[in-house]
């Protein structure tokens, strides 16, 4: 059945459910991109038109192809070759290399260019051994003809049936080969006697051949062979291709109408068959004219016919009729060839399942392991014993199985039997999974390899695929991987086996030959199976460690020698040949000393080729696999060559795709450099586009320039194509052909490359690139590029549907804004991001200055998908084998660190974790204790079986606990300095001691002291006490309850942390000193700290988001401060320089590095906690209340990251204004009053103070003219008339007063020019006040009411709120126009034309919105469809670290106009550039939102 027959018919669900469940099915491999066409035609009366072909419709198809995601190729064929080279070489290698059955292809289309030439036709290579001796019987009588054709034609009977096979020509005219100048004379003489004889010898075969064919001997039409061209056996096998549905072919046919009527003698011969005596062939034409009148009679659909004129008796190549002749050959050709190619892409894409990838992939799986098994012998007791074992253990919990053995002894055949035959095992159903590692680009990482394994058994088992964020992080896949097998156990339905070939074939990224991602515990019906070499990466020997049952490996030893003759005969007969008895123990003698079957398939590939008269004297035989390969790699160098041999296969070396043999025997180090760069070229397309490359041939000692017609090679083909062979191996050519610079300024600093390469294969991906250049070459621009992207890594993690190279491109510039100027690479990178986002035609905030977290810093990555279910405290014991944790989800684990796996599961109430934590093992007596608040219990180690509880007593909610394991000693300290000593064994109260001086205290924190066999405690009321087991203690005391307690290794230094503070304690026997004179200090709560090993550097966290690095040898000096976080930091931990944060509020941690580049530090953000902040119009400073001193107003310089200065403005500060265009400071007060600044000297113009007392400053408003100024007090809103700073009194009459409502708390404030004003309550409420005494009350929000903005034109206001529905509301109708979804916005702003509302959010995200949708906005009643359609944001732009001022682009009718866009804690800049339909992150918080009037940025 032919191909497309089978597509047709088996393409359906049964199919995709058999391929999923890895069941044996007839699918046939049908994942080739390859567009491969046969050119045949003639030779010397076509060049014209092969030429024409070459220059003007190959290209054409090639990009057609090209956007497709398809590979266009061209084969000649026979007929191109020339005669000589047809005898000359051993034909049979030219028919394997141009027949479409045997490669791999998408479409294989023949083309046929037919003229008024017969062409060449050849004496027969092979023929059939019985036609032969019939055709000898007719020359009986005449000796040397019957003499000729024995010399020339000899008897192979290793052919079944056997054959007669003409000898190469230099069997008998040895001189035919040599071409060299001193052989010339002897050459010349060769050639005519070779012309002469194989016109004989076709002339004997010609006539016998009709002879008997006349009488019947041999079959009706087999003589036909003997006098038919190549031509015609192309055509010929191209209809009967087609018309079996394996092809495409087309025929062109070029007729000369009046050659007949005028003709010149010397050009004759290049357009008809003539005879060496110039006279015309007139069989060789009427054979010519029945080809014609056979290929119109059968394929007329598939024919085209072109028609040329001679002139004055010569074919006129330079007329214009002949130029269009060859034009519409060209276009005849093209409109074919997309015909044909677009119909069998059509008819792919309508049978291709969903994801495409993975069933290519398991397509490809599936035939690798048929073929591997189709020739598989012997190991009959070895598959026996392994389906005993997985069916012996389906029930239970179990470990993986492991195969291994020497390399050639066949273990991927014995894997491709064991995923047959595991269905014999398992006979109530089982899916099968086998991936045969390295034979495919998804099956050579280990990152793909689990992607594809993990679709595959989530669609067979019928589960949700894993998310996009989940595959795009290999720690999250390889967690996905091992919960998926535990899932399928648990549907206890059907057995499920993993088969994993040749692990050594993995690549190393990802450290896959640790086998991390390995489970070593299988949980029942579920198996899984690995193979690998027995040395290679010391990979067995970790399989050993992990799997230390010897039950569980199984070694695949050499094949015994009757073995070795089934396989031999079984190959045999594969293709249609036998080997005579020398020549087969020739073989099983070398195969009884090696026992491999690769050795014997290696042998076998060059046995099928020998002949039945060749003695096994002049063979040679391979002794072991190795040798079988070079004797393989020396076949080929007699047959091709050694040039083209050694270059070949160096070249697919350099691609990473072969063996170390090739290494060996023909690449040392300066050839494989040339190698590389002559790989290079090809990728960058340097020989492309005509660009001619000189080409030296060595016999004839010329040099040529010529036109290399090279593939163009561009980054994409098309819109959604990409060039994935260039992205693949252009950076390891480069880097390997020592070409840094190319490598630098066309891939790495290449942000096109970066955003193509990222699309392809990910983060992981293009960061491998990096990793590779970084590793051989020492460049710190390339290191910091590498860095930036590192911390994008993250987000690009996050996007589920694709690539938005949009955020590539924001986010490059604003990290590495920073160098702009230092590094040549970092600003050529800058510069295409904004060029990119200059042109880019949808909507983007473009940053103006670095604002991110740059490389080169501190921050090296951010880790995340961390579960909601917090662990609290855990212990790793055994030698780091195993460990003990505890977490929120009321559990006490066990854990395998081996294996990953969870030994036991223990309930516990851990709700007591909210106030005090600890877990303590003690590995002397296998003891788990477990303290969860006043709640204690001891667990026995090895079985999870409870051994006591303390509970009750003096244990309350207060109660802290301490374990000292040097005296079997539990202690618990409780409220009022109650010390209780409990037996750690038995868990009997021994002692209780009330501490003298704590009768009022709670405990608040615990540390043991186990040098000194104390433990110290921390209180609420300040105290930290030092206690021994006699009751004894020591005391110290700050200011405020102690947070934690810390202590140097040695144990002699002991940290306190308390309120804004830590506070530096040494410790000896008898006693606490303070040591700093001054304490530590954050601007916010201090929630964790860390101490480095040697004790000489402490670093604190705090919820003021910052880690600060302190000098414990330097008197506690600050020498670094770290921003980035964006959440309070409540854990450290420390490991030489690395460092890792964390906190309960968020899913991620931070990596940190301490021997950063201080070089690299970013300009410093400015610590404003308080959710209020003002910018001025320029960007120029930031006004915000100072961290930890709220009667001070910082002004901030966000380009230099510095104070400009401080202004005191006596009280503590509850809003801030910033009048721009007056350019005043308004400062609202706790104590009511309201202070002015002159933004010029900073001077302090006016203090107003409030209409009574008691009154606080709630809100400030200016109006969009700033005439108007609302002042919000509890009792009522004030609205002045305001001055510049120029004039005295600065505030003028009051304009309107407006008493609030006592039940409402008021929350945000707009101010109109006509003196109305807005409010908002924490209870979603808002108010209008128009001018009359009472408000007009607007439909309310559901939640409290965050901003509210007036437009520009004063014609409408946003009201923004903490819930999810925002509205734009009409000031005239008095009612909200339209509404849209977007939860959690904090502040707002409009474009100065009114058609954009930009809004900052909870989630650090910035969006743009385009009123301009809302023409026609509906009126409230119609909310419901209303808000299925309107303001949608077209752009996202978003960072998990880092703060930003943004700039944006006002969008108006002014050329260039733009608008900054405060967000309260910001310290950067961008611009919307652009439909400004944006959004942008940041991890800031948002507190407010303003647009100036300036127009220049």
């Amino acid at each position: 059945m032919s191909a497309h027959r089978i597509k047709a018919g088996i393409f359906g669900t049964d199919h995709r459910h058999a391929l999923l469940r890895g069941e044996p099915t007839d699918l046939p491999v049908d994942q080739a991109k390859v567009v491969r066409v046969f050119i045949s035609s003639t030779f010397t009366d076509m060049s014209m038109e092969r030429d024409a072909l070459l220059d003007k419709a190959y290209p054409e198809v090639q990009e057609f192809c090209q956007k497709l995601g398809l590979v266009f190729e061209v084969s000649q064929t026979f007929t191109q070759l020339g005669e000589q080279y047809l005898i000359f070489v051993n034909s049979s290698l030219i028919l394997t290399s141009c027949d479409p059955s045997l490669i791999s292809v998408l479409i294989g289309i023949r083309q046929a260019l037919l003229g008024n030439r017969y062409g060449f036709r050849p004496i027969p290579r092979v023929i059939e051994g019985k036609e032969f001796e019939e055709l000898l019987l007719k020359h009986a009588s005449d000796s040397q003809s019957l003499k000729l054709l024995q010399e020339w034609f000899w008897k192979d009977e290793n052919a079944v049936p056997p054959v007669y096979i003409l000898q190469p020509i230099t069997t008998h005219l040895p001189d035919y080969s040599k071409m060299r100048t001193e052989r010339r004379e002897e050459h010349e003489k060769a050639l005519q006697s070779w012309s002469d004889l194989q016109q004989r010898i076709a002339d004997l075969l010609r006539v016998a051949a009709t002879q008997a064919e006349k009488e019947g001997r041999i079959q009706k039409g087999a003589r036909h062979k003997y006098f038919k061209s190549v031509t015609e056996f192309e055509i010929d096998r191209g209809l009967v291709e087609t018309r079996e549905g394996d092809v495409c072919s087309t025929v062109f046919i070029r007729d000369i109408s009046n050659i007949w009527d005028h003709f010149d003698q010397q050009q004759l011969p290049k357009f008809i068959d003539v005879k060496d005596d110039g006279s015309i062939d007139t069989e060789a034409q009427e054979r010519l004219a029945s080809l014609k009148a056979q290929v119109v009679g059968k394929s007329a659909r598939s024919l085209r016919m072109h028609w040329v004129q001679w002139s004055d008796g010569v074919l006129d190549t330079q007329s214009q009729a002949h130029a269009e002749y060859l034009h519409d050959l060209c276009q005849s050709f093209v409109e074919d060839m997309k015909q044909q190619i677009e119909g069998k892409v059509a008819a792919r894409h309508g049978v291709r399942e969903e994801p495409a990838w993975l069933f290519e992939e398991l397509r490809h799986q599936g035939h690798l392991c048929r073929v591997k098994r189709s020739i598989f012998c012997g190991r009959s007791q070895l598959l026996a014993n392994i389906g005993q074992c997985l069916e012996q253990h389906d029930g239970s919990t179990h470990w993986p199985l492991v195969i291994h053995g020497a390399s050639g002894t066949g273990k991927t055949a014995v894997m491709s039997k064991l995923a047959e035959e595991v269905r014999k095992t398992f006979r109530n159903g089982c899916v099968v999974v086998t991936r045969l590692l390295g034979t495919s680009a998804l099956s050579s990482e280990i990152h793909s390899v689990l992607k594809s394994v993990c679709f595959q058994v989530c669609l067979a088992f019928r589960l949700k695929v894993p998310a996009a964020h989940v595959t795009n992080s290999y720690t999250e896949l390889v967690r996905f991987f091992h919960n998926l097998l535990s899932t399928a156990s648990k549907k206890n339905r059907e057995t499920l086996v993993l088969i994993f070939d040749s692990l050594d074939q993995l690549s190393s990224s990802d450290g896959a030959h640790r086998l991390h991602w390995l489970p070593k515990v299988c949980p029942p019906k579920v198996h899984i199976i690995v193979s690998t070499l027995p040395a290679e990466h010391n990979i067995l020997a970790v399989l050993q460690e992990v799997i230390p049952r010897p039950e569980c490996h199984f070694e695949v030893e050499p094949l015994s020698s009757q073995h070795g003759q089934e396989l031999i005969d079984l190959l045999l007969r594969t293709v249609k040949r036998r080997l005579t008895t020398e020549q087969r123990d020739l073989i099983l003698e070398r195969f009884r000393d090696c026992g491999q079957p690769l050795m014997l398939k290696l042998t076998f590939d060059e046995a099928k080729r020998w002949n039945s008269y060749v003695p096994a004297s002049e063979l040679d035989v391979a002794a072991g696999t190795r040798d079988a390969v070079r004797l393989f790699y020396s076949h080929l160098e007699k047959t091709h060559g050694r040039v083209f041999v050694s270059h070949a296969l160096g070249y697919i070396v350099c691609s990473r795709q072969f063996t170390e043999v090739v290494h060996e025997l023909y690449l040392l180090a300066e050839e494989k450099i040339k190698q590389h760069s002559v790989l290079a070229d090809y990728f960058k397309g340097t020989w492309s586009h005509g660009n001619r490359k000189s080409i030296t041939l060595p016999l004839l000692k010329e040099t040529l320039v010529a036109d290399r017609k090279v593939s163009a090679q561009p980054l994409r083909f098309g819109d959604d194509v990409l060039n994935l062979r260039k992205l693949s191996e252009l950076p390891h050519h480069l880097l390997n052909g020592g070409r840094i610079e190319e490598l630098k300024q066309d891939v790495l600093g290449n942000m096109e490359w970066i955003v193509c390469k990222v699309q392809a294969s990910g983060m992981k991906g293009l960061l491998e690139d990096f990793y590779a250049c970084t590793k051989q070459v020492d460049c710190p621009e390339v290191q910091l590029v590498q860095d930036a992207l590192l911390l994008i890594w993250p987000t690009v993690d996050f996007m589920e549907n694709g690539i938005d190279q949009s955020v590539l491109y924001t986010e490059m510039l604003a990290r590495l804004h920073f160098f702009k100027g230092s590094y040549p690479m970092i600003d050529k990178l800058c510069q295409q991001c904004e060029r990119w986002c200059a042109a880019c035609p949808n909507p983007i905030f473009t940053p103006l200055c670095g604002f991110f977290q740059p490389p080169g810093g501190p921050l090296r990555t951010t880790l995340t998908g961390f579960s909601k279910a917090e662990v609290k405290c855990i212990k790793v014991i055994h030698n780091k084998a195993q460990a003990v944790s505890g977490s929120f989800d009321h559990t006490l684990r066990l854990w395998n660190l081996l294996t990953g796996k969870e030994i036991y599961s223990i309930p516990e109430d851990h709700s007591g974790y909210e106030h005090f934590a600890l877990l303590h093992v003690d590995e002397a007596t296998d003891v788990i204790y477990s303290v969860s608040g006043p709640q204690i219990k001891a667990w026995h180690l090895k079985n999870g079986q409870p051994l006591f509880q303390l509970s009750g007593g003096t244990l309350d909610h207060t109660t802290c606990t301490a374990v000292l394991g040097s005296h079997s000693s539990l202690l618990t300290m409780s409220f009022g300095g109650t010390l209780c000593v409990w037996d750690e064994i038995q868990g009997t109260l021994q002692n209780t001691y009330h501490l003298t001086g704590l009768s009022l205290s709670t405990p608040t924190c615990i540390l043991s002291i186990r040098s000194q066999d104390k433990v110290t405690v921390g209180f609420n009321d300040g105290f930290v006490a030092m206690v021994s087991l006699n009751g004894s203690c020591d005391t110290a005391r700050v200011n405020c309850p102690i947070t934690f307690l810390l202590a140097s290794k040695d144990e002699k230094c002991l940290l306190a942390g308390f309120g804004k503070y830590i506070r530096v304690f040494k410790l000896d026997c008898s006693s606490i000193l303070k040591v700093l004179l001054m304490d530590l200090e954050h601007s916010g709560s201090v929630q964790a700290a860390v101490i480095s090993q040697d004790g000489s550097t402490l670093i604190t966290g705090s919820n003021d988001e910052t880690i600060r690095v302190w000098s414990l040898l330097d008197k506690g000096k600050l020498v670094d401060s770290m921003e980035g976080m964006g959440v309070p930091i409540t854990l450290l931990s420390l490991s030489g320089n690395t460092l890792i944060s964390a906190s309960r509020s968020a899913y991620y941690l931070k990596i940190w590095s301490l021997a950063y580049n201080r070089q690299h530090k970013t300009i410093a953000p400015f610590h404003n906690r308080t959710a209020i902040a003002g910018i001025s119009e320029d960007g120029k400073f930031v006004c915000f209340p100072k961290s930890g001193d709220l009667e001070k107003t910082v002004i901030w310089n966000p380009e230099e990251g510095v104070t400009l200065r401080t202004i005191d403005t006596g009280n503590e500060i509850c809003r801030l204004a910033v009048v721009q265009l007056k350019r005043l400071l308004l400062c609202g007060l706790r104590s009511g009053a309201l202070l002015a600044f002159c933004m010029e000297t900073w001077q302090k113009l006016m203090c107003c103070q409030p209409p009574g007392p008691g009154e606080t400053v709630q809100c400030l408003a200016v109006s969009r003219s700033e005439e108007q100024l609302a002042t919000a007090y509890i009792s009522c809103v004030m609205v002045r008339a305001l001055h510049s700073a120029e004039c005295d009194p600065l505030l003028g009459d009051t304009l309107a007063t407006f008493p609030t409502l006592p039940r409402f708390v008021l929350t945000s404030m707009a101010v109109m020019s006509d003196c109305s004003v807005l409010l908002g309550m924490d209870t979603g409420e808002l108010h209008l006040y128009t001018g009359n005494s009472l408000p007009t009350v607007l439909e309310p929000h559901d939640s409290r009411v965050t901003c509210l903005e007036i437009s520009h034109k004063e014609q409408y206001a946003f009201s923004g709120c903490q819930g999810p529905v925002q509205r734009i509301w009409n000031l005239q109708k008095q009612r909200w126009d339209c509404e849209f979804s977007y939860k959690g916005v904090k502040c707002a702003a409009f474009s100065l034309d009114d058609r954009i509302i930009y809004t900052g959010s909870r989630d650090r995200t910035i969006k743009a919105w385009d009123l301009r949708n809302a023409r026609g906005w509906a009126t409230s009643s119609e909310r419901a469809s209303l808000a299925q359609r309107f303001l949608m944001p077209i752009t996202t732009l978003s960072e998990t670290s880092g703060r930003a001022a943004v700039r944006r682009s006002d969008m108006g009718k002014v050329p260039g106009g733009s608008t900054p866009l405060d967000l309260g804690t910001a310290a950067g800049r961008a611009q919307v550039k652009g439909k400004p339909e944006a959004s942008y992150r940041t991890a800031g918080r948002l507190h407010s939102a303003a647009c100036s009037e300036q127009r220049d940025h």
